[in-house]
């Protein structure tokens, strides 16, 4: 089942409220300080969605190009960054790049949502576009990801800095979109054909290995533990 531009378009007027959720905000941050340098460096976004990352890296002063399938994804970040460089492109396809293009490759929680037997040839596409001694920072929800898991994470984190009757008042205020995200999330795994289309633990490890990439760290759980973050040099 492919789902549509409609979909898409309903599920991208909730996305960015995930900017508000704590475990979205020490992702960013996370892969910021996991980084090289930013600033001058040719960077691609790789299912940059609406631009969350994409906008950030902008703003340290990076060239970014913002690749993603969905074109109300790309329209969302328009509007919030107009400078932007956005490429309608989906990653199964050869992407439209020269050899050792990209300085930095990101790719955040897109890869698990793309079939199991397109993974390896996306990870020896981003080596090839990628510069000599370029770095790939790569991350994707775990198998058995549990969104009330990241929810209970979000609201105890709350809890900490505001009190009981603001995470109450909080979460009320949340809890329709949170079940709407949950929805949508259960309907782009159905649409591949399969539930439980995420990542093993050290299956980013080996699409790299694979690939030819070196250094490659060890990986390390993210994203309220749900995900899993590997890095790796070409």
């Amino acid at each position: 089942m492919k789902l549509n531009n409609r979909f898409w378009k309903k599920y991208f007027k909730v996305y960015d409220f995930l900017n508000l959720a704590i475990p979205y905000k020490e992702l960013y941050e996370f892969l910021i300080k996991s980084s090289s340098l930013i600033k001058g460096k040719k960077i691609l976004d790789a299912g940059s969605g609406t631009g969350n990352l994409s906008v950030i890296l902008i703003n340290l002063g990076a060239d970014v190009f913002s690749l993603d399938t969905s074109m109300e994804g790309l329209n969302v970040q328009r509007n919030k960054q107009k400078r932007s460089k956005l490429i309608l492109h989906d990653l199964i396809n050869h992407t439209p790049f020269d050899d050792d293009y990209f300085d930095i490759i990101f790719s955040i929680n897109t890869i698990c949502y793309i079939d199991i037997v397109y993974r390896q040839a996306i990870f020896n596409e981003f080596y090839r576009i990628l510069k000599p001694g370029g770095q790939i920072m790569t991350v994707n929800l775990l198998k058995g990801f549990n969104p009330i898991k990241m929810l209970w994470y979000h609201l105890s984190k709350y809890y900490k800095i505001f009190g009981f009757r603001k995470v109450i008042l909080h979460f009320l205020k949340l809890i329709f979109v949170i079940l709407l995200m949950m929805f949508y999330t259960i309907k782009i795994s159905i649409s591949l054909g399969r539930r439980d289309n995420f990542f093993n633990e050290r299956e980013q490890e080996s699409y790299l290995i694979n690939a030819g990439f070196r250094s490659i760290s060890n990986s390390v759980r993210v994203f309220a533990e749900q995900a899993i973050f590997t890095k790796g040099y070409k």
